[in-house]
């Protein structure tokens, strides 16, 4: 709902995109942080995160804290 492109909702521009990402809220909400954001990644078509490394290594702190 605020994520990028939200003001394109109405417009029915992201409808695609959005039908497409619906059915796997439920996955992506029942991960960690860290697998999460390696989920989005993935279907973004990005290389995942290097675990033990940096950005990971932040990223995960922050989590914990």
């Amino acid at each position: 709902m605020h994520g990028p492109w939200h003001h394109l909702v109405n417009t029915g521009a992201n409808q695609k995109v959005l039908g497409f990402l619906k059915p796997l809220t439920d996955v992506i909400d029942d991960q960690s942080a860290l697998e999460r954001y390696d989920v989005i990644l993935h279907l973004l078509g990005k290389a995942p995160l290097a675990p033990g490394e940096q950005p990971s290594q932040d990223m995960d702190t922050l989590v914990r804290l």
